[in-house]
C-alpha cells in the first residue's frame, strides 16, 4: 500500500506495480506507460491525463476511477474491474478488455477503435440511450419495430393456434 495522497505527474513507465493499492489516490497525469499493474487497486483513484499506453491492468479494479481524458491505448484490461468509471474522452484504442466489467461506466466520447470486447460486461442500457446519437436511435427504434412486429406475428400465430 503507498500512503502518499496525491501521486500527481509521476513518472513510473514499465514499472512492476502489480497488487500495490492505490484506492482513493490523485494520479492525475501519471505515466505509468507499459507498467505491470496486475491486480492493482485503484479503487475510486483520480487518473484523469493519465498515460497507462501498453499497461497490464488485467484483473486490476479500476471501479469509480476518473480515467478522463487517459491514453489506454494497447493496455490489457483482461477481467479489469471499470464499474461506475469515468472513462469520457478516454483513448482505448487496440486495448484487450475481455471480461472486463464495464457496469455504469461513462464512455462518452472514448475511442474504442479495434478494442477487444470479447465476454466485456457491458454499461448499463439506460446509460447508452441517454449517450446515443441521431443515427443510434434511428437504428434502435428500427430494431425495435422490427422486434415489435416479430413479436405481434408470434402473439397472433400463438393465439390462432390455440383457439383452434
Amino acid at each position: 500500500t503507498l500512503y502518499v495522497a496525491k501521486l500527481d505527474g509521476i513518472g513510473m513507465p514499465g514499472e512492476d506495480l502489480s497488487h500495490l493499492s492505490f484506492g482513493g489516490r490523485s494520479l492525475i497525469g501519471a505515466n505509468l506507460a507499459e507498467a505491470d499493474l496486475t491486480g492493482a487497486d485503484l479503487l475510486n483513484a483520480n487518473l484523469t491525463g493519465a498515460v497507462l499506453f501498453g499497461a497490464d491492468l488485467s484483473g486490476a479494479n479500476l471501479g469509480q476511477a476518473d480515467l478522463t481524458g487517459a491514453d489506454l491505448g494497447w493496455a490489457n484490461l483482461t477481467g479489469t474491474n471499470l464499474s461506475e468509471a469515468n472513462l469520457t474522452g478516454a483513448k482505448l484504442d487496440r486495448s484487450n478488455l475481455t471480461d472486463a466489467d464495464m457496469v455504469d461506466a461513462n464512455l462518452t466520447d472514448a475511442n474504442l477503435t479495434l478494442t477487444d470486447l470479447t465476454g466485456t460486461v457491458p454499461v448499463s442500457y439506460t446509460h447508452l440511450r441517454a449517450h446515443e446519437t441521431v443515427l443510434d436511435l434511428v437504428c434502435r427504434l428500427l430494431l425495435e419495430k422490427k422486434t415489435l412486429h416479430y413479436n405481434k406475428h408470434a402473439l397472433n400465430k400463438l393465439y390462432y393456434t390455440s383457439s383452434q
